[in-house]
């Protein structure tokens, strides 16, 4: 398969494209009290949106400044002309819609509004800009709210609900909704992918572009990681066949799944490439998300768990997937390897975050940098991305703020 350009993979993350000019980095978080690592680095508590400047030719940040007082704005989604900023945050209107200012970097709130869930984590915004989307961890649910000309957020137009249970009996006792992105295909069909923790699935559905409102995909309906995953996030790519590549990160056992996806030919268009560990081989087996299981069981030797992925295209023609690590606190770096029709990913570096639960993680707009937001120890810090795809820190300065954990750049004109 021929690879495209387009790292469609999470909306906010890969709405950075090339400035000559420098950017506006928004900074979002959760709100809670600083612990004491941070305290004694003298981090306060996190108070809504922050703005700073980012300089794509050095990677470094500048000190940020509060730009939108709002609790806990924990992730974030653009509009497809980038003049609108989205996130879901604490209270009862959990979405919240904001006009930016690309000169001064300012946030105008344009509104707020419920999704009819509980505990929203995710959101995306359709390739059109009339959808907003959202996923429920607490309700275990995703929404569709409608989305104004002028960016504010409507009605809701779908809620979707699954049900089943995983293996994993503190996490997986009902549907746990973890994030959910809308897909453009080849065949014209917008469909939106909804990712569940609590039931190892993946369900694909679509989405009427007039009504807002969802049906199940007849072609493929579900992906399924292996039980007791708990898959979390993903990237996709699209091919220049019209085909689907997916990453699905999985929370709880700390691995990454690789699927393929050709929609129009039922079963038959699905290709599971397999799953692979996100920490180095020498754990392999002895990982698990809770740390008192690990002080627990001699035979484990590792708490951690994963949190974000993404992918680049390499100018030798190559691609790099990445995967964040909570506990292990590095990214896992893997390289797509193909041999006799056989796809696989091969792991390539295991990069220090320097940092503690390295929640998330974006690149720049020519993909020259990644940026990454530890939460537990409320630093940022910036990694040279060489033309191989391999990390490197940079050294610029650390960036400190309460539990990061959100990130969208915008181009200064």
């Amino acid at each position: 398969m021929k690879k495209t350009m387009i790292c469609a993979a999470l909306t906010v993350l890969f709405a950075c494209g090339a400035a000559m000019a420098g950017d506006w980095l928004y900074i979002g978080g959760y709100g809670s009290e600083p612990n004491e690592a941070m305290k004694e680095q003298g981090i306060s508590r996190l108070e809504g949106i922050y703005v700073g400047q980012y300089d794509q030719t050095a990677g470094k940040m500048d000190a940020p400044r509060l730009a939108a007082e709002i609790g806990s704005p924990n992730f974030f989604a653009l509009s497809p002309d980038r003049s609108v900023l989205y996130t879901c945050c604490d209270g009862e209107d959990d979405l919240a819609a904001f006009k930016i200012n690309a000169v001064t970097g300012d946030l105008t709130l344009i509104n707020r509004a419920a999704n009819g869930g509980v505990g929203c984590t995710h959101i995306d915004v359709s390739p059109d800009g009339k959808w907003l989307a959202s996923a429920n961890y607490t309700g275990g649910d995703f929404a569709i709210n409608r989305l104004a000309e002028d960016g504010s957020i409507g009605e809701i137009t779908a809620n979707i609900a699954f049900g089943g249970t995983g293996p994993e009996v503190d996490r997986q006792t009902k549907p746990y909704g973890h994030s959910c992105y809308f897909v453009p295909c080849g065949d014209g069909v917008l469909r939106l992918m909804l990712v569940d923790l609590g039931t190892d699935r993946v369900f694909i559905t679509r989405v009427d572009s007039e009504t807002g409102q969802v049906t199940d995909d007849p072609d493929i309906p579900v992906l399924y990681v292996p039980a007791g995953g708990g898959s979390r996030h993903l990237a996709w790519r699209a091919m220049d066949d019209g085909t689907l590549d997916v990453f699905v990160n999985n929370e709880l056992n700390s691995t990454v799944s690789f699927f393929s996806l050709e929609f129009g030919k039922g079963s038959d268009g699905l290709t599971y490439w397999g799953t692979w560990l996100t920490v180095p081989e020498e754990f392999r087996g002895k990982v698990h998300w809770r740390q008192d299981k690990v002080d627990a069981d001699p035979q484990l030797t590792l708490m951690n768990s994963t949190a974000e992925t993404a992918w680049r295209a390499n100018p030798d023609g190559s691609t790099t997937v990445y995967v964040s690590n909570r506990g292990h606190n590095s990214i896992a770096v893997f390289k797509i390897v193909e041999r006799d029709g056989v796809r696989a990913l091969a792991p390539v570096q295991y990069v220090p975050t320097q940092g503690n639960a390295p929640r998330y993680f974006c690149f720049d707009r020519n993909f020259s940098h990644m940026i990454v937001a530890n939460k537990r120890t409320g630093t940022m810090l910036t990694f040279d991305v060489a033309d191989d795809g391999t990390l490197t820190a940079t050294g610029n300065g650390v960036v400190k703020l309460g539990w990061p954990c959100a990130m969208a750049l915008i181009e200064k004109p």
